[in-house]
């Protein structure tokens, strides 16, 4: 998967890593999963650790999107990517749990992933039974459970479906097809 991960990064017009620490030794990883496991009692499937180990501080060169198919009413379009959130990033994964997960925000386990716009997250479920899908999550709405937009049933089905205008493809997977 790493390498469709780095070939579709790549046709989406690249990223460039702001991380201080782009590589971590085992140790580090494992102090940051054993405190996410702490938090949300769930840890996201091996892929998402790798991709997050390896791109979290990352920004895209290009507007990377997903496609939605019901748009809610903070959407003027599709969903905009901005930066993966990392180990390390500011803010980082933890530091998202630390203030979006509570009752009045974002009351569901999640594992954020990517920042949207403006403070929003799009996140890797960690509930049982959603567990693995992306949500999208908007924090200016009225409760955590009218603002979350799904947005892909598995983490490979998100990365396949994010598309850049500099990209050389027609037409964009639904993510929801995953």
């Amino acid at each position: 998967m790493k390498g469709i991960i780095s070939k579709k990064l790549e046709i989406l017009g690249g990223v460039t890593s702001y991380n201080t620490t782009p590589v971590y030794t085992a140790e580090q990883i494992s102090g940051f999963l054993d405190e996410v496991q702490r938090r949300m009692q769930a840890l996201p499937e091996e892929e998402v650790i790798d991709f997050i180990t390896t791109y979290g501080g990352s920004v895209f060169h290009s507007e990377v999107l997903i496609p939605v198919e019901d748009k809610p009413e903070f959407l003027s379009g599709n969903v905009p990517v901005k930066a993966v959130i990392g180990f390390t990033s500011q803010p980082s994964v933890v530091d998202y749990m630390n203030r979006y997960h509570n009752e009045y925000q974002l009351a569901v386990r999640f594992f954020p992933l990517f920042e949207g716009v403006n403070g929003d997250v799009i996140f890797y479920s960690l509930e049982s039974h959603t567990m693995g899908a992306i949500y999208y999550w908007h924090n200016q709405g009225a409760d955590s459970a009218g603002d979350l937009l799904f947005l892909a049933r598995t983490f490979a089905g998100f990365i396949a479906a994010l598309y850049s205008h500099k990209e050389e493809e027609i037409e964009p997977v639904m993510a929801s097809a995953y």
